[in-house]
C-alpha cells in the first residue's frame, strides 16, 4: 500500500496536537511494548527506525517486532504502519498551520528524516552536530529555519527561508514561552 509523505506527516501533525494547541492530547492508541513507541509519534516506521530509536538491531529487534503492522511505502521508502491507525493516516489532510518548531521538538525527531524534509541541502543545516535551528512549518512542510536572542526582555527571532502568513502570530507564542514581552522578527 502506497501512502503519500503529505498523509504520513499531516497525520503526525494532527498526532502530535500541532493543529489546535488548546485540545487535549488524547490516550495513545499504541500498546505498551517499546516496539510500538516510534509509531506513536511518527505515524509510520521502517524496521531501521524502531530499531534506531531502540538502540538496538533489526536482527535482535525481529523477534519482538509486532507482527500486526501492515507493510506500506512512502515516497517509495519501506515502512509499516499500526492496523488502527492506517485508515487515519490514508485520510489524514495537511492543515494550514504556521508553526516554530524548535531543534527538540519530537517532530524533528523522527527516524524517516527524508520524509520530513525531502531536500537533502536543507536536512544538512537543520540536523547539525551542534546548534541546529528550529524550522518554519507550514502544513506539513519544513519552509525555512529560525533561530532566536533574547535580548533583555524582548525576543529576537530570526528567519531563514520562507516566511509564510502567520508567521508573527506564532513567533508571539515563542515570546510568551520564553518570558519575552516584545518580539522582533528579521528575515535573511
Amino acid at each position: 500500500m502506497e501512502l503519500t509523505r503529505e498523509q504520513v506527516l499531516a497525520h503526525r501533525l494532527h498526532r502530535h496536537d500541532l493543529v489546535d494547541r488548546a485540545a487535549s492530547p488524547g490516550p495513545s492508541r499504541c500498546s505498551t511494548s517499546a516496539c510500538r513507541t516510534p509509531l506513536r509519534f511518527s505515524s509510520t516506521a521502517s524496521p531501521a527506525d524502531l530499531a534506531a530509536v531502540l538502540g538496538t538491531t533489526r536482527t535482535a529487534l525481529r523477534p519482538d517486532a509486532p507482527a500486526d503492522l501492515v507493510p506500506v511505502t512512502v515516497d517509495g521508502r519501506v515502512a509499516a504502519v499500526e492496523p488502527d491507525v492506517l485508515e487515519e493516516v490514508r485520510a489524514a489532510v495537511p492543515a494550514p498551520v504556521v508553526r516554530l518548531l524548535p531543534p527538540s521538538d519530537p517532530w524533528l525527531q523522527a527516524r524517516d528524516r527524508e520524509v520530513v524534509v525531502p531536500d537533502p541541502a536543507l536536512r544538512k543545516r537543520i540536523w547539525t552536530a551542534l546548534g541546529g535551528p528550529g524550522v518554519v512549518l507550514s502544513g506539513v512542510d519544513v519552509v525555512g529555519l529560525w533561530r532566536a536572542k533574547q535580548r533583555g526582555r524582548r525576543l529576537e527571532v530570526t528567519v531563514q527561508g520562507e516566511a509564510p502568513d502567520g508567521i508573527e502570530e506564532e513567533t508571539r507564542r515563542l515570546a510568551v514561552v520564553r518570558g519575552a514581552d516584545g518580539v522582533a522578527v528579521s528575515r535573511v
